[in-house]
């Protein structure tokens, strides 16, 4: 009798070990299964209020009075200039694609410009000269650079999306998204379809900068003009610097906007429409953006 209850307890250890091992799984399970369960309401929660901002934000463009870099409405004004706005709890920035860099009608000067924010001069202007042949209808080859491990074949072709830049030799992922926090990336600049003409009351600081070789001070100059809303002031500046246009300062019809829900990111291109239904035509949709690093 002895002998089997000594037995007994060894064995009741064991199951007890076993079934505790087995408990351990069963709530490492269930607490993964509740934080996906909770990320995925997050994600649709944000889903919701950033399609709703971009929404919002588009009629009141539609319906706005516009200004050089803006769209009022009564007393409130939606920016396109890239500067943080809030739209019922989330963070917008809109980027009238005039401030921003055609690829399709491009001359290769400000290309090696844009690429002069991320890289040197020798190797902006090489990259510049892919995409440049690559959306020439003219078919070029060409050999080798060092350190690539393939001939380059461009498309010949305009491109179809700003994505279609990772194809180019020379520009890797991490300049194209820069997922840094507060850092912008080379897609943030540029357009595979965008509008024949610059409006500098709307041009992000890092052009101004790069394209037409403006220093800090002269940048800052004009964003205080910009931010004060003193146009005449802003024609000045630009006459004695040498930003021309073929256009006044207007903004454009499409629109880049980036967006920052409580937990994820959302990108947009949208387009105005005029006379008609539907108001505006969302030519891009990304979300969560983040998913794309």
């Amino acid at each position: 009798m002895r002998k089997q209850v000594g037995a007994i307890l060894p064995l009741t250890l064991i199951i007890m070990a076993v079934l505790s091992v087995l408990a351990i799984g069963v709530v490492s399970q269930a607490r993964e299964r509740l934080e996906f369960a909770v990320d995925q309401q997050n994600e649709f929660a944000d889903f919701i209020a950033i399609n709703n901002a971009v929404t919002k934000a588009a009629y009141r463009i539609s319906i706005g009075v516009p200004s050089a870099n803006a769209f009022g409405l009564k007393e409130q004004k939606v920016y396109v200039d890239g500067r943080e706005m809030d739209i019922d709890g989330v963070k917008v920035k809109i980027q009238d694609s005039a401030g921003l860099i055609n690829l399709a009608s491009a001359p290769k000067r400000d290309l090696i410009g844009v690429l002069r924010i991320f890289t040197d001069a020798s190797q902006a202007s090489a990259i510049a000269e892919d995409i440049d042949n690559w959306r020439s209808t003219s078919y070029t080859s060409r050999s080798p650079r060092s350190g690539e491990a393939e001939e380059y074949v461009p498309r010949h072709s305009l491109l179809r999306s700003v994505d279609e830049l990772l194809e180019i030799p020379g520009i890797g992922q991490a300049d194209f998204y820069n997922p840094a926090e507060g850092k912008v990336g080379l897609r943030d600049f540029v357009l595979a379809g965008g509008v024949g003409w610059y409006n500098f009351a709307t041009m992000p600081k890092e052009l101004l900068t790069s394209l037409y070789s403006l220093n800090e001070r002269q940048v800052a100059t004009l964003i205080s003009a910009r931010m004060d809303d003193d146009w005449s002031r802003l024609q000045q500046l630009q006459m004695s610097w040498g930003l021309n246009s073929e256009m006044p300062n207007v903004p454009s019809h499409r629109f880049l906007m980036t967006l920052q829900g409580n937990y994820f990111k959302g990108r947009a291109m949208i387009e105005i429409t005029t006379g008609g239904l539907p108001v505006f035509n969302k030519t891009l949709w990304q979300y969560p953006d983040a998913a794309r690093y």
